[in-house]
């Protein structure tokens, strides 16, 4: 028995060519090839800036962009442990109501 499951990756909905490049496994190809190219980059610069900061990471976080940015990254690394996505949804779902309540008034 013959194994179709690397033939149907690469296929989209009714046997036709999928738009894009994804890997056997249905990941997309653009990420991994983004991770090639900027991480020696992303890693030669915090190599660079560890090296001036003596190992300080606060000059980091210093500016409001820099400290939003790492918030964001924070929040959605969170959102994958499901307790907490839970419960963000839950918090979400209710101020929805509680704004679709108000506006019924």
């Amino acid at each position: 028995m013959r194994s179709t499951r690397r033939a149907t990756a690469t296929r989209g909905p009714r046997g036709r060519p999928s738009n894009s490049a994804r890997t056997p496994c249905n990941y997309p190809i653009a990420p991994f090839v983004l991770g090639l190219v900027l991480g020696d980059i992303l890693d030669k610069s915090l190599r660079r800036g560890l090296q001036i900061t003596n190992g300080d990471l606060t000059p980091f976080f210093t500016r409001p962009v820099c400290a939003l940015l790492a918030a964001v990254t924070l929040f959605t690394l969170l959102m994958y442990m499901p307790p907490i996505n839970r419960r963000v949804h839950a918090g979400w779902a209710s101020l929805v109501r509680s704004f679709r309540g108000m506006l019924a008034r």
